[in-house]
């Protein structure tokens, strides 16, 4: 997910800087930034993590916004640097619908990812030990 760095060697983004990015970038920094706080990642070699677009329907275009829905498979394997192993698996087909608008450079950007709570059970998925031991610190 290295769309989340600003630039080669910057860091991440400034939480000043989050509050004036549409809520899904926040989302998607927040996941980030709570698992780098537990040493996790999916940058290691060989990832097998994965995002499968399955289905795309355009429901809406308009000058100004354009609502899509999307079926997608996402498998994440979340690897932990202090434990060298992978820790969490996530692997989720859900529904989504992204609310896109023009940027003002000719390009669409996404301004929100609507989506429901996970349609079935995750068999997959099993508490891991890192999962329900660690707690993060408040504040």
């Amino acid at each position: 997910m290295a769309c989340v760095r600003r630039g080669a060697g910057s860091g991440f983004v400034r939480s000043t800087e989050i509050r004036r990015r549409p809520p899904a970038w926040r989302e998607v920094v927040t996941v980030l930034e709570r698992n780098r706080v537990l040493g996790w990642h999916i940058r290691n070699p060989l990832n097998p993590s994965t995002k499968r677009l399955i289905a795309v329907s355009v429901v809406r275009v308009a000058a100004k916004e354009v609502i899509v829905r999307t079926r997608e498979h996402v498998y994440l394997r979340w690897w932990s640097e202090p434990e060298t192993k992978y820790v969490y698996p996530y692997r989720e087909e859900n529904r989504q619908t992204y609310v896109l608008v023009p940027d003002g450079l000719g390009a669409w950007r996404i301004r929100e990812n609507l989506r429901p709570p996970p349609r079935q059970s995750a068999p997959h998925r099993r508490p891991t030990a890192a999962a329900t031991k660690t707690r993060l610190p408040s504040g």
